[in-house]
């Protein structure tokens, strides 16, 4: 959430909430393409969760630290160029693109 004391890296974080929520959905779709649904399973994957369905059942609560971890280390990503790892690297350059 954006309050008055935010700055350009909350901005960013919180975009990256957004687009990991975004992306999870679409993989979701009926007509998600298989790219899309690989893409969510590399994050998945590096979260340790086995399946799109096994997120999907898990609580905002639950699924609250996986949010934290993706959006800080995409704000590592944006500032230092690090990403965890070579699939999040690549999914990393798509969300910036």
């Amino acid at each position: 959430m954006l309050n008055k004391d935010a700055d350009y890296s909350t901005f960013l974080h919180e975009t990256a909430h957004f687009f990991l929520t975004v992306y999870s959905d679409m993989a979701a779709l009926p007509n998600a393409t298989p790219k899309m649904q690989q893409d969510m399973q590399a994050i998945l994957d590096w979260f340790g969760i086995k399946d799109l369905a096994t997120w999907n059942a898990m609580s905002l609560e639950k699924q609250r630290q996986y949010h934290e971890q993706f959006a800080y280390n995409y704000e590592i990503y944006l500032f230092e160029g690090k990403a965890p790892s070579k699939d999040m690297q690549t999914l990393f350059d798509k969300f910036s693109r």
